[in-house]
């Protein structure tokens, strides 16, 4: 009779079942490894994040750490589940990083301004409207956000909406997409030509 906490394997062995915790330590490794990786691209200086290049290259960071934890925590999360959560990380971490990094270039435009004061009492009327039932905030966010976008570009031309957003959309497929090449390419040969069907 096979003990509870094992798992027969298909020579006729047995081993401990510890592959999901590993899994799951993995998996929250990631998360903040990629939180902690967006926070450090937000305050990078504006020179490091060159357009289009910098997000490959956080795709690629993200892609290669994931392979890298699963080996100091040896977890067999399977190759399309590691391939998917390097993808996810990726983009969700970018986008993170790209929304902080707009709300520190508005706040230091605004310290930087002669008409700062001003600014500040915009600010303080939009709250006090949105305590008043209106939903201002929100909607200044994304706008705010979409100058942002729209700063980025200046040094590449006049760009106008939509396609300064249409440019950082295609930046987030490029993140995701070198985040899942490199996880599969850093990934070991033995793992890659691991049949779909038996992968754990």
């Amino acid at each position: 009779m096979n003990h509870p906490d094992k798992t027969r394997l298909d020579n006729g062995q047995s081993e401990p079942s510890r592959g999901n915790a590993s899994v799951v330590t993995w998996f929250t490794a990631c998360v903040i490894t990629v939180t902690a990786l967006s926070i450090a691209a937000a305050h990078a200086p504006s020179r490091i994040r060159l357009i289009g290049l910098f997000s490959i290259a956080f795709g690629l960071v993200v892609g290669w750490g994931v392979i890298r934890l699963a080996s100091q925590l040896q977890a067999e999360p399977g190759r399309r589940f590691t391939v998917f959560t390097a993808a996810l990380l990726s983009l969700c971490g970018l986008i993170g990083s790209n929304w902080q990094t707009s709300r520190l270039d508005e706040l230091h435009s605004m310290q930087s301004g002669k008409d700062a004061l001003a600014a500040r009492l915009i600010k303080e009327f939009e709250r006090q409207d949105n305590q008043s039932g209106i939903n201002k905030p929100s909607r200044s966010e994304v706008t705010e956000f979409q100058k942002y976008l729209s700063r980025r570009l200046q040094n590449l031309g006049n760009w106008t909406s939509p396609w300064p957003e249409c440019f950082w959309v295609t930046e987030l497929i490029a993140a995701t997409a070198a985040a899942g090449w490199m996880s599969n390419q850093s990934m070991p040969a033995n793992a890659r030509n691991v049949p779909e069907g038996s992968e754990a």
